[in-house]
């Protein structure tokens, strides 16, 4: 199973490209199990992101770990400026 991360580049997010969100070579394991490898991710300003896939392929635990209710086994995730 896997999930799809579509970017969807609102008119006023064409140009700066910089992430306020990004995930780098990030994996999660949890009980000695790979829940999410190898992510890598960018979310600029004005940029609307949609996750869709198959329930239990990780959607809302990529959502955690942007919320910070989760850190990532390997890899991190960077908050820039707003």
């Amino acid at each position: 199973m896997s999930a799809t991360v579509i970017p969807m580049h609102a008119p006023a997010a064409q140009g700066a490209r910089e992430a306020l969100i990004s995930f780098r070579s990030v994996d999660l394991d949890f009980a000695g199990r790979s829940i999410l490898r190898g992510i890598d991710l960018g979310i600029a300003k004005r940029e609307f992101v949609c996750v869709v896939g198959p329930s239990g392929c990780g959607k809302t635990t990529l959502l955690r770990l942007i919320g910070g209710l989760l850190s990532p086994t390997r890899g991190e995730v960077r908050y820039g400026r707003a």
